[in-house]
C-alpha cells in the first residue's frame, strides 16, 4: 500500500496542478469569447495569450524530457487555448494598431525563444548531463511563467488603476504567484527520482 507522501506528490499534487493550470487558462475564455462574437476586442487584453502559448509549450516539453503525463496534460489545453485565442486576437485587433503589434512581437519573440531553448538543449548542450538539461528547460519554464504573470498584473493595473487600490492588487498578485511559482518548482523537484 503506498504511504501518504507518495500518494501527495504522484497523485494529489498534479492533479491540483492539472486543475488549477486548466481554471487559470481557461478563466479567460468566456470574455474572450464574447470579443469575438461582438467581432472587436474592445478593452480585452489578448497579450496573455501568446505567453500561455509559450508557457504552456515548454512545460509540455519539460513534461516530455521528464516523462511526466500530468504535466503534459497540464498544459496540452492551455496550448491550445494559447494557439487559439493568439489568433483571435491578432483577427480582431486593428490592422496597423499597437494591439496587433503588440501581439506579434509577443508571440514572434516568444516562439524565437522556445527555438532558442530546442537548438540549446538538442544541439548545442548536446554532451552536457541530463541534470543540466533538464534544470535549464526547467529555468526557461519558470521564466515564461512570470512573463506570463507579468502580462495578467498588467491586465489588472490598466482595469484597476482608477480604482485606487493598484499598489495592493500589485503587491498581491506578485506575491501569489512568487508563492505559487517556488510551491511547483519544489513539487516537481520533489517528484523527481533521485
Amino acid at each position: 500500500m503506498a504511504d501518504a507522501k507518495y500518494v501527495f506528490m504522484k497523485i494529489v499534487a498534479p492533479l491540483m496542478g492539472f486543475l488549477i493550470a486548466n481554471v487559470m487558462f481557461f478563466s479567460g475564455v468566456p470574455g474572450f469569447l464574447e470579443r469575438k462574437r461582438l467581432g472587436e476586442l474592445g478593452d480585452f487584453n489578448p497579450l496573455p495569450y501568446p505567453v500561455i502559448l509559450a508557457n504552456c509549450a515548454s512545460w509540455i516539453a519539460y513534461s516530455l524530457y521528464i516523462d511526466d503525463y500530468f504535466l503534459f496534460f497540464a498544459n496540452a489545453p492551455g496550448m491550445l487555448v494559447g494557439v487559439y485565442f493568439t489568433m483571435v486576437g491578432y483577427g480582431l485587433s486593428p490592422y496597423g494598431g499597437k494591439t496587433r503589434d503588440a501581439i506579434e512581437r509577443w508571440t514572434v519573440g516568444l516562439v524565437g525563444a522556445l527555438l532558442a531553448l530546442t537548438l540549446y538543449v538538442g544541439l548545442v548542450a548536446k554532451k552536457e548531463s541530463d541534470g543540466h538539461k533538464q534544470t535549464t528547460i526547467g529555468l526557461f519554464c519558470n521564466a515564461v511563467l512570470l512573463v506570463y504573470y507579468a502580462s495578467l498584473v498588467c491586465t489588472g493595473f490598466r482595469l484597476n488603476r482608477s480604482m485606487g487600490y493598484v499598489y495592493l492588487f500589485v503587491y498581491g498578485l506578485f506575491v501569489t504567484y512568487s508563492v505559487v511559482g517556488v510551491w511547483w518548482m519544489d513539487i516537481y523537484d520533489l517528484r523527481r527520482d533521485k
